[in-house]
């Protein structure tokens, strides 16, 4: 074993199947979440730009699935826990209160 291989067995050390479980778990259920408030947010922000409320909701839900896609994807491409779980927590909070202002 030489110096170069022993050094790159230190850089990867095996995760464990509680932090799988986490990550799985945080991306699937906050990547729902703020899903669906991009949907609710995109939907209001539709029908205040003029388009009819049920058109506005179905070209919303419709995008829903990229947006699931891509947050999905950006959550297991991410390594740590901590970063997605911030993003995926913070990120709806903020998205609630725009809606919320927006939606007066």
């Amino acid at each position: 074993m030489t110096v170069n291989s022993a050094q790159q067995d230190k850089k990867h050390k095996p995760t464990s199947w509680l932090a799988i479980f986490f990550h799985i778990t945080t991306t699937v259920i906050g990547g729902y979440y703020l899903t669906a408030l991009v949907v609710q947010f995109l939907a209001l922000g539709l029908a205040k730009l003029g388009m009819l409320r049920s058109e506005a909701v179905v070209a919303s839900a419709l995008l829903a699935f990229l947006i699931y896609l891509v947050i999905l994807l950006w959550a297991f491409a991410e390594r740590r826990l901590l970063r997605i779980f911030m993003m995926l927590c913070l990120f709806p909070c903020l998205l609630y209160l725009l809606a919320d202002q927006f939606s007066r």
